[in-house]
């Protein structure tokens, strides 16, 4: 959604300027900076675990969907941004936590092993992911050259959807056998 599919929605819905539009979308990537500098020390200094700071930066994401597949045409700028810049941008890149945490629970290649694993889903996922993304959106004809609110809904609800399975698999897989507790 972000780097294919964020800029025609806010211009298709909104109608913003492109200015606006590109404002908008930067926040994503400035989150995501923040979030790439400070979410190691977050996890290990503040909350104090990474893996719940993984769960929680996944369930901020997941949530962040929310308020698109409910009300895609009815959120202010300001909103918009606080999705951008927060959900979408800052507690998206919890996931980078992933490889710390997988290295911790395994030990040298089986680590590696596994990293190229998430890696790999990763980036075939988020390719996939812009395809399923407009296929779906093309099932509602355009009009006036503009998609209408309807097909972004049909998207964020499937991005919805794939955001708290994802979490969900997340939360599973980060359980120790026995019950053990984990940084």
């Amino acid at each position: 959604f972000h780097a294919t599919w964020a800029g025609p929605y806010l211009t298709d819905v909104y109608g913003l300027a492109p200015a606006v539009m590109g404002n908008l979308l930067m926040l994503i990537s400035f989150g995501r900076m923040l979030g790439n500098l400070t979410q190691g020390w977050i996890a290990d200094r503040i909350i104090r675990s990474r893996v719940a700071s993984t769960t929680l930066g996944l369930g901020i994401f997941a949530a962040s969907w929310i308020p698109l597949a409910l009300w895609p045409d009815r959120l202010s700028v300001a909103s918009l941004a606080a999705l951008y810049g927060g959900g979408f941008g800052f507690a998206c890149v919890s996931l980078l936590l992933l490889f710390p945490i997988l290295r911790s629970k395994f030990s040298g290649q089986v680590a590696g092993t596994a990293s190229g694993i998430v890696n790999l889903l990763s980036i075939l996922g988020i390719a996939a992911t812009q395809q399923l993304f407009g296929a779906l959106i093309n099932r509602y004809p355009p009009a006036g050259g503009h998609y209408p609110p309807a097909a972004y809904q049909l998207m964020f609800r499937v991005g919805l959807g794939m955001a708290v399975a994802g979490w969900l698999i997340t939360v599973s897989a980060m359980r120790l056998p026995g019950g053990q507790k984990e940084n």
